[in-house]
């Protein structure tokens, strides 16, 4: 199979179900959004030793599976794949109590770090975001299970204690924000 189809030279592309849409559309952008931040997570998993790495390869392997559900427009496609899982927001809950009792109580705003992986991190939390926005606002145009604006809130909130955590064991001293 080669890698280039030819078939979105125009700026079309196609739901799973072979529905044509433009590139531009919503539900293109947020699947794309959920690729993007897949992309930032295998950086900010080189920046941790076991168990840290593995957890975020399941984060990505789920958000392979929120992309299909995405592409899935169909409810015949969506019963063929792996299902949306609530206890893996449970699992990210888990993970985020168990970071939060290993750095200080936040007791002001922090700026992104001072380090580069801290940075990266931080940057997979904003793309995270942006990502749980525009699957947010596309929800008002397709039907999309509320799942998936769960994990990714979720999502973004393990990756900013995930960054204190960081700075904690690089030893850097968090920026606080002072109004």
């Amino acid at each position: 199979m080669k890698i280039y189809t030819k078939k979105g030279d125009n700026g079309l592309t196609h739901t799973l179900s072979g529905k044509v849409l433009p590139k531009s559309d919503s539900l293109i952008c947020a699947i794309g959004e959920i690729d993007e931040l897949n992309a930032h997570l295998s950086i900010v998993a080189s920046f941790f030793y076991e168990p840290i790495s593995s957890f975020i390869l399941s984060i990505q392997e789920q958000l392979f599976i929120i992309g299909s559900h995405l592409a899935a427009d169909k409810p015949e496609i969506k019963i063929k794949l792996p299902k949306l899982d609530e206890q893996k927001i449970i699992h990210l809950e888990k993970e985020i109590d168990a970071i939060e009792e290993k750095i200080p109580r936040m007791t002001h705003f922090v700026l992104p770090g001072k380090n580069f992986e801290v940075g990266m991190i931080h940057i997979a939390r904003t793309v995270c975001r942006r990502a749980e926005r525009t699957i947010v606002r596309t929800s008002k145009d397709y039907e999309i299970d509320n799942y998936i604006v769960q994990y990714l809130n979720r999502l973004s909130d393990y990756l900013f204690v995930l960054s204190r955590y960081k700075n904690l064991l690089l030893g850097i001293e968090e920026i606080k924000w002072i109004s």
